[in-house]
């Protein structure tokens, strides 16, 4: 029985994981929990799954969390308490699927007490992977991706081939909602047409992600830090039906793909349970109906893409940390209908601009400049 902990449990992985949990209950039980502020759901979730402990990462202090869960549940507040859940509360997987740096900081701190983690952070390798890269070379902590592609990855190099045995990480992209869309269309979409993925269920900011393909710049970024990888290694292909979720390509000339139907929970189990494999969340592929093709993404569509490649190539640079920071800002206003979908990439481009030169040497910088970067971010008019 493998006990897990659960960084932002109510969140959309968060949820779809606690099912992986149910549908496999003989294999794993849930050992501790947190969120940021969806405090009624947390009550819900700990009275349910009775974790040893709770954290409410949002706050200091609240007596309606205290004063509705199982007497002896240990509570936990803050940013250091997602620290404490994941180091004093015995578990075998920390799952963190909490937003923002915050999760870059909870990384480091599992890294560094050799914690094995189901990562389904973007900001903590786009951020911080070279910082997180050092960290794992001399510790024993473990990284197993949740992302859907990344996992894709991960499996297909769990044959024994050393990278350097690695001609091309092909990573996989349905193209979102605006792929048949042109360029003008696309610039004049709103965050209702943005929401509208044809695949996968997601949460908001990931779906807008998406449909700039920002969301696959960013995988870029993960794949090179977590598979020590160079970015010229790593290649994007849109594949419309989300069947084949990666591809790694070899020197012989061989390819090995991962497939599966488009499911986060498939992801989720496997980080969760590997080596073992668990009962299948979402079904079986039918081949009789499947069509694989693929084709190279339009870069003039999606400039997102040009600006994420960019970055990757600042290595030391704080180009990584200001587009993460500046498109987390520029989304969150597109979905609060601010502006139309244009406007995301170029908010991204001044700030990578405007703070060209920054450099970072450790998590604290990084901490500084994205607060920097958001607020200039939010004044962009």
């Amino acid at each position: 029985m493998k006990k897990i902990t659960i960084l932002g449990s109510t969140g959309s992985i968060g949820t779809q994981a606690l099912d992986v949990i149910d549908q496999n209950s003989e294999s794993f039980c849930v050992s501790a929990i947190s969120c940021e502020s969806n405090i009624d759901l947390l009550i819900e979730q700990t009275n349910r799954y009775n974790p040893e402990a709770v954290c409410l990462s949002g706050a200091e202090k609240s007596d309606k969390l205290e004063s509705n869960i199982p007497e002896g549940t240990k509570v936990f507040y803050g940013k250091k308490g997602l620290h404490k859940i994941c180091t004093e509360i015995e578990c075998d997987t920390v799952l963190l699927a909490v937003v923002g740096v915050a999760g870059l900081l909870a990384l480091e701190e599992c890294i560094k007490n050799d914690v094995r983690v189901a990562l389904a952070n973007k900001e903590a390798l786009v951020c911080g992977g070279r910082i997180i890269r050092d960290l794992l070379d001399k510790r024993e902590a473990k990284l197993y991706p949740v992302d859907s592609e990344l996992s894709a990855v991960s499996q297909c190099l769990n044959n024994g081939f050393d990278t350097d045995d690695i001609r091309r990480i092909i990573l996989t992209a349905s193209g979102g909602p605006f792929r048949n869309w042109d360029k003008k269309r696309i610039e004049n979409a709103t965050a209702s047409d943005a929401l509208k993925h044809p695949n996968w269920n997601m949460g908001s900011k990931i779906t807008v992600d998406s449909a700039t393909m920002m969301n696959k710049g960013l995988e870029v970024m993960e794949t090179r830090w977590l598979f020590d990888v160079r970015p010229e290694n790593i290649d994007i292909l849109i594949h419309e039906k989300s069947i084949v979720h990666s591809m790694v390509e070899y020197i012989d000339g061989s390819v090995l793909a991962q497939l599966g139907v488009t499911d986060m929970r498939q992801p989720i189990l496997y980080a969760l349970g590997y080596p073992r494999r668990g009962k299948a969340p979402a079904g079986f592929l039918d081949f009789s109906k499947t069509e694989i093709s693929f084709y190279p993404p339009d870069r003039e569509k999606f400039p997102c893409l040009d600006l994420a490649f960019s970055a990757l190539h600042d290595d030391g640079g704080a180009s990584a940390v200001v587009l993460n920071a500046a498109n987390e800002i520029a989304v969150y206003r597109f979905l609060n209908e601010e502006f139309l979908m244009g406007e995301i990439p170029k908010i991204v481009e001044k700030a990578m601009n405007r703070f060209a030169n920054e450099k970072i040497a450790n998590t604290s910088d990084i901490i500084d400049i994205d607060k920097e970067v958001r607020d200039f971010a939010n004044k962009i008019s």
